[in-house]
């Protein structure tokens, strides 16, 4: 079993959040991690040839590889662009009809927390909002409050969470 070596978890909390979070649900960091759930993980989450080429052999993989190997484009790409700072999926009608939609976040402010979102759920409530169905809605509509993320930054007011 391999050890995936970490330097500093906020910095790759920060630069690969998704990466680090499967690493985590793999088995961690800065400990051995079971080469089958890696290939198991990289076959659903990343490039199972690349992962492969890491283990060959190796006691110890760098984060930044492992990183490297699951990711992919369209979960790594920049969402910066002229129409915003952040992608979401947005209902831009009642028909129930998703598409990306950028749109900007406000700069961050002494007691906000920024979070990049892994994953968000959506339920009875964002369908209702987003067909319509307790009044009007104003679309867009970016749906899914029920979020899992890593937290990225935080205002200067903050105290009691850190990036990681």
């Amino acid at each position: 079993m391999p050890r995936v070596a970490l330097k500093s978890a906020a910095d790759a909390g920060r630069t690969f959040p998704r990466e680090f979070a499967l690493l985590h649900q793999l088995g961690g960091s800065n400990k051995d991690v079971d080469t089958q759930a890696l290939l198991k993980g990289a076959d659903v989450y990343g490039d199972p040839a690349a992962v492969k080429g890491l283990l060959g052999g190796q006691d110890a993989i760098e984060f930044e590889q492992l990183a490297k190997a699951f990711a992919k484009p369209s979960q790594s790409g920049s969402v910066e662009g002229p129409d915003g700072n952040c992608l979401g999926w947005a209902a831009r009608d009642s028909s129930g009809t998703l598409a990306p939609y950028k749109f900007s976040r406000r700069q961050l402010q002494p007691n906000d927390v920024m979070i990049k979102i892994t994953h968000a759920g959506m339920c009875h409530s964002d369908l209702h909002t987003i067909k319509g169905d307790w009044g009007p809605a104003k679309y867009p509509v970016v749906p899914g409050h029920e979020i899992v993320g890593i937290v990225t930054d935080v205002g200067s007011g903050v105290t009691k969470f850190k990036p990681g």
